[in-house]
C-alpha cells in the first residue's frame, strides 16, 4: 500500500509538466517509465524510458506555447495508492507554436506506481476530441 497524500503526490507529475518544471516531473517518475498512448494513429502505440519522456515533454513545451493554460482537475488515487488517475482539460496547438490556433481536449491519464513509490506506467487513457497533431510528435 502506498499512502494517499504520496500517491497524490505523484500524479501532480502531469502539473508540474505543464508549468515546464520538468525536474519535478523527473523526480516522480521511475527511470525506466513506460507511456501508453495516446492511441489516435496507432493503437498500440508505447515509450519507454524517463529521459526519453522527459526529452518529448521538453520539445512538446517549446511547440505548444499555451500549454501552461491547462486545468488539472483532479488527481484521484486508488484506495491502495498504487494507480492515480488524473483528470485534465489540456490547452494544444493546431500549428507549431501557435497562440492562436488552440484546442481544448479534455483527458484521462492513469499512472500505475511501482514499489518506490515512483510512476512506472502512464497510460493516456482517453482524449476528447481525438485528434492527430502528426507535426507535435503526440500522435
Amino acid at each position: 500500500m502506498i499512502e494517499l497524500d504520496v500517491a497524490i503526490d505523484r500524479g501532480q507529475w502531469w502539473w508540474h509538466f505543464v508549468q515546464g518544471d520538468l525536474k519535478a516531473v523527473e523526480e516522480r517518475l521511475a527511470p525506466d517509465v513506460l507511456r501508453i498512448g495516446p492511441r489516435i494513429r496507432d493503437r498500440n502505440y508505447r515509450q519507454r524510458g524517463r529521459d526519453e519522456y522527459i526529452a518529448y515533454m521538453r520539445d512538446l513545451l517549446a511547440t505548444m506555447p499555451r500549454l501552461s493554460e491547462s486545468v488539472q482537475h483532479a488527481v484521484i488515487p486508488s484506495p491502495d495508492g498504487r494507480t492515480v488517475f488524473i483528470h485534465l482539460t489540456e490547452r494544444d496547438s493546431f500549428e507549431p507554436h501557435s497562440t492562436e490556433k488552440v484546442i481544448d481536449v479534455t483527458c484521462i491519464i492513469k499512472c500505475r506506481l511501482n514499489d518506490d513509490e515512483l510512476v512506472q506506467e502512464i497510460d493516456i487513457y482517453w482524449r476528447e476530441p481525438e485528434m492527430d497533431y502528426e507535426w507535435s510528435g503526440t500522435s
